[in-house]
């Protein structure tokens, strides 16, 4: 949980010193295809055909911010909590498509979901979280679900394992575990391309 606070205060120091620092005047947001940044003011990099958008409200406390090069969003693009600094989504863009790790967090600053995309598909474990515990785990490769998917307990018995399912291009394939509050397993069932094929209550 702090590797995820500490990477996220990170990447808001990165993009506050593109804000504050080797540049000129703002000018208006460049045209991006499919996003509306007319409300956004840009600044050029210098050094770079990038530019540095950010929109910031009445009070200003910066709504959303990010890097347009070639006409596209390209690298971090932030959102942040209404009148805070707390982000609230923070995105990797590559020639304007999600690629890399995508994680979202509430008004107190905790992670509530972490992703990662390759061509706006995810890949990599996609996790949900509450209080800082994870509550779901779903592993994807090119945008199918392979490999154990784990569901959590949560309340009194936050963070531990409720369920495993096991996944083969998107399909539920091999075994699906389901245990108690105390760990013990209940269930057992193995699947085959979807198709429960034996299993049962485990005594």
């Amino acid at each position: 949980m702090m590797k995820t606070i500490s990477l996220v205060f990170c990447l808001v120091v990165i993009l506050a010193a593109c804000d504050s620092g080797g540049s000129t005047a703002s000018s208006p947001a460049p045209a991006v295809a499919g996003v509306d940044l007319s409300s956004h003011s840009a600044t050029a990099i210098e050094g770079s055909n990038a530019q540095h958008v950010v929109l910031k409200d009445n009070l200003g406390y910066t709504v959303s911010e990010g890097i347009v090069e070639g006409g596209q969003l390209h690298g971090t693009w932030v959102e942040y909590h209404p009148g805070t600094h707390i982000p609230s989504k923070i995105v990797s863009y590559v020639n304007g498509v999600p690629n890399g790790p995508t994680i979202l967090l509430d008004q107190r600053g905790q992670l509530t979901e972490k992703a990662g995309f390759i061509n706006n598909q995810y890949h990599d474990v996609k996790a949900l979280y509450s209080y800082g515990k994870a509550m779901e785990e779903t592993p994807y490769v090119n945008g199918k679900i392979n490999g154990i998917m784990r569901t959590y307990f949560d309340g009194r018995y936050r963070g531990k394992i409720q369920k495993e399912i096991g996944y083969k291009d998107g399909i539920q394939h091999g075994t699906f575990s389901q245990y108690n509050e105390e760990g013990k397993k209940i269930i057992e069932y193995e699947y085959k391309n979807g198709e429960k094929v034996s299993g049962g209550i485990v005594e």
